[in-house]
């Protein structure tokens, strides 16, 4: 399963960091967009309560366990995003 762009497909210039950064790995933005805000707040959730540097591994972990399972879709993200929040309490 791939999740990149076709090659003739034209994107807009990036406009943030994200963006150059979803292109450069080949991702959809408009995937992005959908799982952002879940995967922001618990990025935010454990840089608030766990230790310095384990919010963005946790962000990797929670993409890696997609990319595991093949699945992709906002709801399976929201369902690991879930599963990492109630750790926190």
């Amino acid at each position: 399963m791939t999740d990149s762009t076709l090659e003739t497909e034209e994107l807009a210039a990036p406009q943030s960091w994200i963006e150059e950064v979803c292109d450069a790995l080949g991702m959809s933005r408009e995937k992005l967009d959908a799982v952002k805000p879940t995967v922001a707040e618990i990025v935010q959730k454990v840089a608030d309560t766990q230790q310095k540097g384990d919010a963005g591994l946790t962000a990797f972990m929670i993409g890696f366990a997609a990319a595991k399972d093949g699945d992709f879709s906002p709801e399976s993200v929201a369902a690991r995003a879930n599963a990492v929040h109630h750790l926190i309490g």
